[in-house]
């Protein structure tokens, strides 16, 4: 187990680091965000030249404005990430960490979600490398598309972009060429690696939350387990009564409670900037998405409607993983109501009621602008870019 955990976490701390989410080093994470920040200015300023260049022509303007929101929050996620280094590198290392029950029955439990945890973790690796490497692929076989069988573009582009060397020269176009292969690289990397941070905050604070609710059904049995744990080490019958083991085993939930809700709300900050940047650059895909529909090019259509559709699976599942944490943070709740508290000693009952006042408030994530991470946000964000498509489409009639 300690090995696939090392295994585990040098694999993730190997992924981040290769598209600069998160380095280790801090002198040479300062190096790489001042590097990273720099060659993405100088990429935005190169699309919006590009921009500008080719404002008559809606079709480039629209992929154009796409990459420009996609290289922006890279950008912004760069300079988040530098700054939120230890959330990142505590979250990673302490993907397994969790509270010491000191009970043979919650280890066998723990150790059977640890397991669970890292097969999740260790795919959602693979897949990332497996979606990386396949993202990067068809973009290129789109300006492969494009150039030699379409004949749209004059010569092999991944983004129809204004440069300021000429294109005529080899060098010109290798230089804009590998430019454009990096930022493409980085970009895709930098999306996916925000997707695994993500998912590493879910799992960590689902399955503690589920180590939680299993402690709590188990109160009784562990006070037992307690008691013949302390008769056997003192190999005699104790006098104690059965309400001291019952506080001895509630005292490990509420510490285990409140670890989870420290945890919650140090990553909330990190949390809420990431899930803002990502539907900024949501609502900038829609915008073009929309303009895309004013166009008579039947196939940029298809590949924007595509990307919207793959996007917006990317996207239910933040708001599907922020709802999820919210009901098993209420799911407590029940637990408790049947954790058999009426057979308690009254200092036991107390305890429970300051579990159950603070659950009442269920973990929810927000996104800096106060947008909840729930469903019934996922859906609202559905009915407006329905409701933005309608419009464009009556603007088009």
């Amino acid at each position: 187990m300690n090995r696939l955990n090392n295994d585990l976490l040098k694999g993730y701390l190997n992924y981040f680091a290769t598209f600069a989410f998160y380095i280790e080093d801090k002198r040479s994470a300062k190096l790489y965000s001042i590097y990273f920040t720099i060659y993405n200015v100088l990429t935005l300023a190169l699309i919006t030249n590009s921009f500008l260049s080719l404002m008559p022509d809606i079709d480039k303007m629209a992929v154009l404005f796409h990459h420009f929101t996609v290289e922006f929050d890279m950008t912004a996620h760069v300079i988040i990430c530098y700054y939120c280094r230890p959330n990142i590198h505590r979250l990673v290392e302490g993907l397994n960490v969790t509270h010491d029950y000191q009970s043979q029955l919650i280890q066998k439990f723990v150790t059977q979600v640890e397991v669970e945890r890292n097969e999740k973790a260790n795919q959602i690796l693979k897949g990332s490398y497996i979606a990386c490497f396949f993202t990067c692929v068809t973009f290129v076989l789109a300006g492969v598309f494009d150039r030699y069988i379409l004949h749209k573009t004059k010569y092999f582009l991944l983004v129809p972009m204004v440069f300021p060397l000429s294109l005529d020269q080899w060098t010109g176009y290798i230089i804009l060429l590998i430019w454009q292969f990096v930022a493409l690289a980085l970009a895709v990397g930098m999306l996916f690696c925000l997707f695994d941070f993500l998912y590493l905050f879910y799992i960590k604070i689902i399955t503690e939350l589920k180590i939680l609710d299993y402690a709590l059904s188990t109160i009784k049995e562990r006070a037992a387990e307690i008691r013949e744990s302390n008769e056997k080490k003192y190999n005699k019958t104790l006098d104690h009564k059965m309400g001291d083991y019952y506080e001895e085993s509630i005292k490990h939930c509420v510490i285990h409670h409140i670890q989870i809700i420290s945890t919650f709300n140090d990553m909330r900050t990190t949390e809420s900037w990431m899930y803002f940047i990502g539907n900024a650059v949501i609502l900038g895909l829609l915008v073009c998405t929309g303009v895309t529909l004013l166009t008579d090019d039947l196939l940029l259509k298809i590949k924007f409607v595509l990307i919207m559709g793959i996007t917006m699976v990317y996207v239910f599942f933040f708001f599907w993983m922020g709802q999820d944490m919210s009901d098993a943070s209420e799911d407590i709740l029940l637990t408790l109501h049947n954790a058999h508290w009426i057979d308690m000693p009254k200092k036991c009952r107390t305890a429970l009621l300051i579990i159950m006042a603070r659950t009442m408030k269920p973990l929810i994530i927000s996104s800096v602008d106060g947008v909840d991470i729930t469903m019934e946000n996922f859906m609202a964000l559905l009915k407006a870019a329905y409701s933005c498509f309608n419009l464009l489409m009556q603007m088009k009639e």
